[in-house]
């Protein structure tokens, strides 16, 4: 049923727009057709997105994966719903530490960072305390170590795209800004030696 109203979008919009709905008070599937229809409709039709994510919460009320999909929705389009929905995800999660909370935990350093600084390190320092060393995390370190240089706390900034470099080595940003933090502390030669790996994963842009 998916695959044929997705093969069939392009052509017959507006009928497969019902058929999903249809499909989705029948089947219930609605964790799977959701992000089918959001990103097929997104860009043409914002309304039908917010609807679906609607949607998802109204038959899916006792899901956390339905707030925090609902929560990336919001980010860029209203903070404070993001944020609201990042809370009630939290809640039906008991905060007991999982992937789910320490996803949530890092959205909403990504939310507050440029708001509250200080609270955005918070979130960032408890997803890191929840999983410290899984490949998918080194995004807490980075961002952490960004919200340091936003509050020019150098050594800790170095601290933590060390960190981020140390999970991914291939990663130029995390490379380029820990060199940024470790020359304000003049550390000239640990600078010098990132820099020289970064241009090395990525010679394009020295």
């Amino acid at each position: 049923i998916v695959g044929t109203i997705v093969a069939r979008y392009e052509i017959f919009p507006g009928i497969c727009s019902e058929l999903l709905d249809i499909v989705l008070e029948k089947y219930k599937l609605l964790n799977i057709l959701h992000i089918i229809s959001s990103g097929l409709n997104l860009i043409r039709n914002p309304e039908r997105s917010e609807k679906d994510m609607e949607n998802l919460v109204k038959y899916f009320p006792n899901s956390s994966l339905s707030y925090v999909v609902r929560a990336h929705y919001y980010r860029s389009i209203d903070e404070n719903k993001a944020l609201q929905d990042c809370e009630t995800a939290l809640k039906l999660e008991q905060y007991k530490p999982s992937q789910i909370v320490a996803d949530v935990l890092s959205l909403q350093g990504l939310l507050t960072q440029y708001t509250d600084p200080c609270k955005s390190l918070a979130y960032f320092t408890k997803a890191i305390e929840i999983i410290k060393n899984l490949k998918g995390y080194r995004n807490n370190y980075y961002n952490r170590g960004c919200v340091y240089l936003q509050l020019e706390k150098m050594d800790k900034a170095a601290e933590d795209f060390d960190k981020a470099v140390e999970i991914q080595p291939t990663d130029y940003q995390a490379l380029l800004n820990g060199a940024t933090a470790k020359l304000a502390c003049n550390r000239f030669q640990e600078a010098f030696e990132m820099v020289d790996r970064a241009i090395h994963v990525n010679p394009k842009y020295p």
